[in-house]
């Protein structure tokens, strides 16, 4: 199955849908508890795919619980989760996904009104999906520096 073109799209698309339905959940009160139970789906998935190759998924399946994390104010979890995903992405030289990771640090950071740091990470995420190719996510982030940047000391 993990071979196959549609088990690799099924796979992309259930972490996509947990990083979603997380964000939504943290978003949508009214509707909290739909959409943290796709995201658990999603991320117990995850979790499983990596007993199965810790390489492929044990940084998305991070990523995901470092967002329940988030969501439902586990501080210490959120950082430790957040950090492991990004040493996982960066130890599998998944580039992109240590992007997203840090990325999505930020947002948490930002949360808890850290804004140098976040800065630090949005920075960092930049740099990897500049060396990753992708100019449309640097000039993303770029745009986020921007917003941030008169917050920061």
């Amino acid at each position: 199955f993990f071979r196959t073109a549609i088990g690799i799209s099924h796979m992309v698309g259930k972490f996509i849908d947990g990083l979603i339905a997380f964000y939504f959940a943290r978003k949508r009160d009214d509707d909290e508890k739909k959409w943290t139970k796709i995201g658990m789906a999603a991320m117990n998935d995850l979790r499983n795919w990596s007993t199965k190759s810790l390489w492929n998924f044990s940084n998305k399946a991070d990523l995901l619980e470092a967002e329940y994390a988030f969501l439902k104010g586990m501080h210490e979890d959120a950082v430790t989760s957040y950090n492991s995903s990004i040493k996982n992405a960066r130890d599998h030289r998944f580039i992109h996904e240590e992007g997203l990771a840090y990325e999505k640090y930020a947002t948490y950071l930002l949360r808890q009104n850290k804004h140098d740091e976040a800065l630090n990470h949005l920075i960092t995420a930049k740099r990897c999906y500049s060396w990753w190719g992708s100019d449309a996510l640097v000039a993303r982030v770029d745009e986020a520096i921007a917003v941030l940047l008169p917050l920061c000391g």
